[in-house]
C-alpha cells in the first residue's frame, strides 16, 4: 500500500508528502525551500492500516497511541515558510472527525515539546443529518517551526475516539470561516474555538481555550457596505460580549478586520459573542498572539494601542504595531523623543523640512534641531533616503539601520541586489 503524492507548487509555498506505508490520511507540508520536500509520514504505533487513523481512549484498550513522525528524506531539517500577515505563526492544523469529546496534542521538534489541551465537549455548529462534521484543530508552531515532528493525540476516557482526516504543517493558522453557498452559509470551526449561531450574533462557547492571557487576542474579519457610512455623524458600530460587559467595535466600510484581546479588559472569559449590524457579514475570526520576532509588527487597533503596556514592547526603546483595519500602516510607539529622533530626524530633514530636502545631515548638522513631534513617511521617501545614503557611503546611527531591517522584513522597502548603490531600495 501506498501513500498518494500531494504536492502543489505556489508562489510562496511548496505543499508536499510522498509515498509511506500510511495511506488513511494526507500530511502536508508548507516549505520554505524553492524545491519540493519529500515527507515521510512514519506510525510509530505500528498499527494496522486501518486503524492509523484512528484516536481513542488509552484506558482499557489494547490499541497503540496515535503518534507519527513526520520527517524529510534522509532526516533533513524542514523549515516553515514564515507567515505573510502580521501576528499570524506557523500552525499545525488537523482536520478530525467523530466523537470529538476532547483530549491531548503533542508536539515534538527536537529537544522542544509543547503539548495542548482542547478539553471541552464540542457540538458541531452545522450538524449534517444528525452526523457530526468535521472540525479543524489548529496548534501553533511558535518555537518548532523546524521539523522532523513527532505528533501525539490522546483522547479522554469515555470518548467513542475520532478520526485523523489530514494534517497540514502550514505557515500560517487558518481562519474560521463563514461563506456563502447555494444553500446558505457554511462554517468551518476550530475543535479548540467551536462556534455557535443565533439571532444576537456568532457565540464562542469556550474562546478561553485560544484566548489564555492579554497577550493573545481573536481577528475579527467582516465586509461593511459603503452605505452604512454614508451619514458621518454616525459611526457603524459592533460589539464583543463577554460574561462581564461589552466592548465596542468601530467599523470600516469594506473588506475590513479589527483586533480585540478581551483579557486585557476582562478576566472571565468563558464565552465570547460578536454582534455586527445586520448589514455586515462576518467572514472570519482567527486567533493571534504577539510574535517573539520583534521585527514583527504586532497588530493592533488603534484604541487598544493607546492603552498597549509598555512591558510588552520586545525592545527597550520602541514598541512596533501595524493598524489591523490598514495592515500595511506601521507605527513606531518610542519610550522618549529622544529615541524617536535618533530614528527618525535625519530623515525628516532629508524628505520634509524646507530648505533641506535631499541632504544628508551629519550628527554635528543636528545638534539643537529638531525633526518633528510625529512622523508620517510614505515607502517613496524611505526609498530615496536609503538609496542616497548607499551612494554616497554615508553612515546611518544604529535606530536608523533598525528602521531599515523593519521596513524591508514587512514590505514597505524591496531590495534589487542585482542594482548599483544608490538604486537598490525600491517603494
Amino acid at each position: 500500500m501506498f501513500f498518494r503524492l500531494v504536492l502543489t507548487v505556489s508562489l510562496f509555498a511548496l505543499l508536499s508528502a510522498c509515498h509511506t506505508a500510511v495511506e488513511s490520511f494526507p500530511v502536508l507540508v508548507e516549505s520554505d525551500g524553492e524545491t519540493p520536500v519529500d515527507v515521510t509520514v512514519r506510525d510509530l504505533g505500528r498499527r494496522r492500516a486501518d486503524a492509523e487513523s484512528l484516536v481513542i481512549p488509552l484506558e482499557n484498550s489494547r490499541q497503540r497511541p496515535f503518534r507519527f513522525r513526520i520527517a524529510a528524506d534522509g532526516n533533513a531539517p524542514i523549515h516553515l515558510q514564515r507567515g505573510e500577515s502580521p501576528g499570524s505563526s506557523a500552525a499545525l492544523t488537523v482536520t478530525l472527525e467523530g466523537e470529538i469529546a476532547g483530549g491531548f496534542v503533542t508536539v515534538e521538534a527536537g529537544e522542544t515539546s509543547r503539548r495542548f489541551s482542547f478539553n471541552r465537549i464540542l457540538v458541531p455548529p452545522v450538524p449534517r443529518d444528525g452526523v457530526a462534521t468535521q472540525y479543524r484543530l489548529t496548534v501553533p508552531l511558535s518555537g518548532l517551526e523546524t521539523g522532523p515532528w513527532e505528533v501525539d493525540f490522546t483522547a479522554p476516557a469515555g470518548s467513542g475516539g475520532y478520526q485523523i482526516r489530514e494534517m497540514h504543517f502550514a505557515a500560517a493558522s487558518p481562519r474560521y470561516t463563514v461563506s456563502e453557498d447555494g444553500r446558505g452559509r457554511t462554517y468551518s470551526a476550530d475543535a479548540r474555538l467551536p462556534v455557535e449561531y443565533g439571532p444576537e450574533g456568532v457565540r464562542f462557547p469556550a474562546v478561553s481555550a485560544v484566548v489564555r492571557d492579554h497577550t493573545s487576542g481573536l481577528r475579527i474579519h467582516y465586509d461593511a457596505p459603503q452605505q452604512l457610512f454614508q451619514d458621518r455623524t454616525v459611526v457603524p458600530r459592533g460589539s464583543v460580549t463577554v460574561p462581564e460587559g461589552e466592548i465596542g467595535i468601530r467599523l470600516r466600510p469594506g473588506t475590513r478586520s479589527t483586533v480585540l484581546r478581551p483579557r486585557m479588559y476582562f478576566s472571565e472569559l468563558d464565552w465570547l459573542q460578536v454582534t455586527l449590524p445586520d448589514a455586515v457579514v462576518l467572514t472570519g475570526v482567527e486567533p493571534i498572539a504577539i510574535s517573539a520576532d520583534p521585527l514583527e509588527p504586532i497588530l493592533i487597533d488603534l484604541e487598544e494601542l493607546q492603552n498597549w503596556p509598555r512591558e510588552l514592547w520586545r525592545r527597550p526603546d520602541f514598541g512596533l504595531f501595524a493598524w489591523s483595519d490598514y495592515p500595511a500602516i506601521l507605527w513606531v510607539d518610542h519610550a522618549s523623543y529622544r529615541t524617536q529622533s535618533d530614528m527618525f530626524t535625519r530623515l525628516a530633514f532629508f524628505v520634509e523640512k524646507r530648505g533641506f530636502r535631499g541632504r544628508l545631515l551629519t550628527d554635528e548638522e543636528l545638534v539643537g534641531r529638531h525633526g518633528w513631534n510625529a512622523h508620517n513617511y510614505r515607502p517613496e521617501g524611505l526609498a530615496e533616503f536609503y538609496n542616497a545614503a548607499e551612494n554616497s557611503d554615508f553612515s546611518l546611527n544604529s535606530s536608523e539601520l533598525e528602521l531599515l531591517r523593519i521596513v524591508v522584513a514587512n514590505g514597505l522597502l524591496l531590495e534589487d541586489a542585482s542594482a548599483p548603490p544608490g538604486r537598490r531600495w525600491l517603494p
